[in-house]
């Protein structure tokens, strides 16, 4: 029997009194959830691991060889806190309840291929606030699919982003002899434009 998943959650959302956009966030944690324990995506990152030598001078006594997993974008080597798996074909969102069945799809039934080892951001403690200080490729591959920009700008620009959050950014351009402009929007872009300039 084949069920209609849009149908059956409208059905149930109708029933039980929960306003659709409570059932749809509800979905989709509920099929990320049943992904992250998925078999398959065990045995992917299983067979992407691999055994290094231990360099922590805490902990290469008792552990000499650690497992860790190459970004398929940085080709860094991390430990599986610090990587994510990621779904080669981009964004799968979910806005509406017609949106259930493919988005179910999408994540729980990937090809091989459409698979890869992405590094996250990494954050810190820095004088008691949180801190990004390392700008993973999940994070920088989804804000430029996202946003329809090149990776090296999504990376600027969320570097942008950290700056403002942190109330930086004024003082981050007067250090590079640069006027803030008047608006957060136009220091952001002052921000954005400094970084690719330095990097060309």
């Amino acid at each position: 029997m084949t069920i209609n998943i849009e149908k059956e959650l409208k059905r149930m959302s109708e029933e039980f009194n929960i306003p659709e956009k409570d059932v749809i966030s509800n979905w989709r944690s509920f099929v990320r959830f049943a992904w992250s324990k998925s078999i398959f995506k065990l045995e992917f990152m299983k067979q992407h691991s691999e055994k290094v030598k231990n360099d922590n001078p805490r902990s290469m006594k008792r552990y000499p060889y650690v497992t860790k997993y190459e970004c398929n974008i940085c080709k860094g080597l991390f430990s599986v806190v610090e990587v994510d798996l990621d779904h080669v074909c981009g964004e799968n969102t979910m806005k509406s309840l017609g949106d259930a069945e493919p988005f179910f799809h999408t994540i729980a039934f990937p090809s091989y291929s459409d698979l890869q080892i992405l590094c996250k951001d990494k954050k810190k403690k820095v004088k008691g606030k949180s801190q990004v200080v390392h700008f993973g490729c999940h994070g920088v591959k989804t804000y430029s699919e996202r946003y329809g920009v090149s990776l090296e700008q999504a990376k600027f620009e969320k570097q942008a982003l950290e700056i403002i959050k942190q109330k930086q950014d004024k003082q981050w351009l007067l250090d590079r002899g640069i006027t803030p402009e008047s608006t957060q929007a136009k220091r952001r872009e002052q921000i954005v434009q400094t970084l690719l300039n330095d990097d060309l």
